[in-house]
């Protein structure tokens, strides 16, 4: 089983259901008085941007790997590709991804994706434009 952002999980039962079948494979449903069992042999693997809103009885049971930050030119490059992806230039993509690194001073592609998608037009003289309010707003 794979699980994005497991930390967005808020229900508890939930959780615990998630628990119950890592701790013992064992998962069981109870619906109008009627309750339905299954055994499964499950590995679960999870993707978090926040451990700590996680029980720990839950983490406890997973090998947890960080990974660090990207580095400036990584960022521009995965940054550059997945604008590509979205349509944009490979020119004004990797534009887009040095002003949200230099200017926004962000890692976080999402930023650089924000950016390409409130461009009015696919030039650099928009970008900036773009750049200079989200700016403002920091």
């Amino acid at each position: 089983m794979i699980l994005d952002e497991i930390d967005k999980i808020e229900s508890m039962e939930d959780l615990s259901i998630l628990l119950s079948l890592m701790q013992s494979g064992f998962i069981s449903e109870t619906k109008h008085s009627r309750r339905r069992t299954k055994t499964l042999n499950t590995k679960v693997v999870a993707a978090a941007n926040r451990i700590d809103r996680l029980p720990p009885e839950l983490l406890s049971r997973f090998v947890k790997l960080r990974f660090r930050d990207y580095t400036d030119d990584e960022f521009v490059d995965v940054s550059a590709k997945i604008l590509q992806r979205e349509g944009i230039p490979v020119g004004l993509a990797g534009y887009i991804s040095d002003q949200v690194l230099n200017k926004l001073e962000s890692r976080d592609v999402r930023d650089s994706i924000k950016v390409a998608r409130l461009l009015k037009e696919k030039t650099k003289e928009d970008v900036d434009k773009v750049i200079d309010l989200l700016r403002r707003q920091l």
